[in-house]
């Protein structure tokens, strides 16, 4: 294996949304100050895909 090819197998791809997309919904402003992200991470060693939605305080 080059070093190349090691780099690129340790890579994990994530993405979150900021505007609604067929993959991930943006972002989304909530009563009280509050926030919603969506994001995925996919690890391509292991074959998972992660679905992560976070709230978030603003203000």
């Amino acid at each position: 294996m080059t070093p190349r090819q090691g780099e690129s197998s340790r890579r994990t791809p994530a993405a979150t949304g900021v505007s609604s997309g067929s993959l991930l919904d943006g972002l989304k402003r909530l009563r009280g100050g509050k926030m919603t992200t969506e994001s995925v991470v996919m690890r391509a060693s292991s074959g998972t895909v992660r679905w992560i939605r976070g709230e978030h305080g603003i203000g």
